[in-house]
C-alpha cells in the first residue's frame, strides 16, 4: 500500500525568470517550490512523475501539464510551471481575469495531493498587462512625455509632441453631432489667449467663418462682467472693425432683453466716440435710422448737437416751464419757411428829426440777400418808412415823431457757399417705392403698411401695429 503523501507549500508566486523589455511579451511562468513527504514525515527522494492543473473554485481546469519528471531531493523540489522547455504550455494571464479564486492541483505518481490556493500575490502574473501601459489602442508608445507634453500619432506609433501641444498648422474635419471643440476653465485666469508676436504680421488673431445657418460667434454670458471686453493699444487701428458682405443681413444686430442699454459706448480718447458713414453714392438709405415703440425718444442727445443740414417733419424746443420749472415743461414750435431765412429785429428811438439809423453786423450783407422789412410804431402812430435800404451794414428809418419808439424787423435769405450748394427744394416728387404711402402714418391715423417707414424699414412691421384700424 502506498504511503500517503503530504505537500507543504514553500513558494507559489508569479515572477519574471529573466529581465525583459517592458514592451516584450512576458513569459507565462509561475515559479513553484514545495516540500513533500509521506504520511510518516519521511521526505521523498529520486525522480517522480508530476501532473499540474490550475483550476477554478468549481474544479474547472484552466491550465494543465502532464507527466512532468521532477527530481526530489530530501523532500524538496522546484518547478517552473509553464516552462516550455519542460514540455508545458505557457500560462495565459487571461485565466485570472474572471476568476476570483484559483487553485493548483498536483498529482505525484498518480496520487492527488491537496489543492493549494493561488493567493493574490500570485496575480503578479498580470504584470503582463503593464505592457499595455506603453500602448494606446494596441499601438506602441515611443518614449515618456514630459510635463505639459501631449502624445501625437506619427503614422506608426505614439510619441511625445515636442511643441508641447497641437502640431501647427493644425487642421481637422469633424462630422459628428456634438461640439467639435470644447474647453472649460474652472480656475481664475483667462480661458484662452491668442497672440501674434510678429510686428510685420497683418493677419487676424482670430478668424471665424461659418457656412451654416448659425452665427460665426455666439456669446452667452451668465457671469457678472461684460460679455465682450476689447482693449486696443494699437496706435492707429480700430478697436472693432466689421465688414458685412451680406445682401440682407445687418453688419451689427443687437437684441437686448435686459434692463440696461443695448449698446453703450464710452471714449476716453481724443477722437469721435462713433462715426456712421455711407460711402456708396447710389445708396439712398439713412446712415442712422432710429425708431422706438416705447414712450421715450428715438434719439436723445443731452449734449450739444451739430447738424450740417436738417430735414424734419415737425419740431419744437423744450425747456423748463418758467412759472413751474420743477413740475412742468414748456414747448414751442420752430419757425418754418420755404426759404433759408435769417430773421433780425430790434427796437430804436427816433431822433429829433423823426429819423433813425439801424446798425447791422458787418457780415450781414455777405451772409444775406433779398432783404425784407417790417416797422411798427410803439405808443402812437406815424407814417414811418424805410428811407434807405441796407447798405454798408445799415438801413435808415424816417417819417416818425421825435422820440418815438420803433420796433423793426429785417429778414434775409442765406447766400453763403453752403446755402448756395444746398438750396432747399420746396416741392419734391416721392420716389416710386414711396408713392401711395404717408410719411407720418400716426398723424394721419393710417395703417402702418401705408407709411413711408414701413416701405423703407419693413422690420418695424414686426413690432408695432397699434395704429391699424
Amino acid at each position: 500500500m502506498k504511503k500517503k503523501l503530504v505537500c507543504i507549500l514553500i513558494c507559489l508566486c508569479l515572477v519574471l525568470i529573466t529581465a525583459v523589455n517592458v514592451n516584450a511579451q512576458l513569459p507565462g511562468i509561475i515559479n513553484f517550490q514545495a516540500k513533500i513527504a509521506d504520511n510518516n514525515g519521511i521526505p521523498l527522494n529520486e525522480p517522480h512523475s508530476f501532473n499540474f492543473s490550475i483550476i477554478d473554485q468549481n474544479s474547472n481546469i484552466l491550465w494543465d501539464a502532464y507527466n512532468i519528471p521532477i527530481t526530489i531531493e530530501n523532500g524538496l523540489y522546484s518547478v517552473k510551471l509553464g516552462d516550455v522547455s519542460l514540455g508545458m504550455d505557457p500560462i495565459q494571464s487571461s485565466i485570472f481575469d474572471e476568476n476570483d479564486e484559483t487553485y493548483l492541483r498536483i498529482f505525484v505518481d498518480g496520487e492527488q495531493l491537496s489543492d493549494q490556493q493561488i493567493l493574490p500575490t500570485c496575480y503578479a502574473f498580470k504584470s503582463e498587462k503593464s505592457d499595455d501601459t506603453h500602448k494606446i489602442a494596441g499601438n506602441p508608445v515611443s518614449g515618456t512625455p514630459n510635463t505639459n507634453q501631449v502624445l501625437k500619432w506619427n503614422g506608426s506609433q505614439w510619441e511625445p509632441d515636442e511643441d508641447s501641444g497641437l502640431t501647427l498648422p493644425y487642421s481637422f474635419i469633424y462630422s459628428g453631432g456634438d461640439r467639435a471643440f470644447e474647453i472649460k476653465n474652472t480656475g481664475t485666469q483667462d480661458l484662452a489667449e491668442f497672440e501674434i508676436d510678429n510686428p510685420s504680421n497683418s493677419g487676424n488673431v482670430l478668424y471665424l467663418k461659418t457656412n451654416g445657418t448659425g452665427e460665426p460667434l455666439y456669446i452667452n454670458n451668465d457671469g457678472t462682467e461684460r460679455a465682450i471686453y476689447i482693449s486696443n493699444d494699437a496706435s492707429a487701428s480700430d478697436g472693432i472693425k466689421i465688414k458685412n458682405n451680406s445682401i440682407n443681413g445687418n453688419a451689427i444686430y443687437i437684441s437686448n432683453y435686459g434692463d440696461d442699454e443695448a449698446l453703450y459706448v464710452k471714449n476716453y480718447g481724443t477722437d469721435n466716440c462713433g462715426e456712421f458713414r455711407i460711402d456708396n453714392a447710389s445708396n439712398d438709405n439713412d446712415a442712422i435710422y432710429a425708431t422706438t415703440n416705447g414712450t421715450g425718444y428715438a434719439g436723445y442727445f443731452p449734449g450739444d448737437v451739430y447738424i450740417s443740414y436738417l430735414s424734419k417733419g415737425g419740431g419744437s424746443f423744450k425747456i423748463d416751464h418758467p412759472l413751474e420749472p420743477e413740475n412742468k415743461y414748456l414747448y414751442h414750435s420752430f419757425v418754418e419757411s420755404p426759404d433759408m431765412m435769417n430773421v433780425y429785429n430790434g427796437n430804436i428811438i427816433l431822433d429829433s428829426n423823426g429819423d433813425a439809423q439801424v446798425e447791422l453786423p458787418d457780415w450781414f450783407e455777405s451772409l444775406n440777400k433779398d432783404f425784407r422789412y417790417q416797422l411798427t410804431c410803439v405808443g402812437g402812430f406815424a407814417p414811418v418808412y424805410v428811407s434807405e435800404e441796407v447798405s454798408n451794414s445799415m438801413f435808415k428809418i424816417a417819417g416818425g415823431d421825435p422820440g418815438m419808439k420803433i420796433s423793426w424787423q429785417v429778414t434775409g435769405i442765406r447766400q453763403d457757399p453752403f446755402a448756395n450748394e444746398h438750396r432747399i427744394k420746396v416741392e419734391v416728387e416721392k420716389s416710386s417705392k414711396e408713392k401711395g404711402h404717408y410719411l407720418h402714418y400716426k398723424e394721419y391715423n393710417q395703417p402702418i403698411e401705408n407709411s413711408i417707414e414701413a416701405v423703407r424699414h419693413p422690420d418695424i412691421l414686426e413690432y408695432d401695429n397699434s395704429e391699424n384700424n
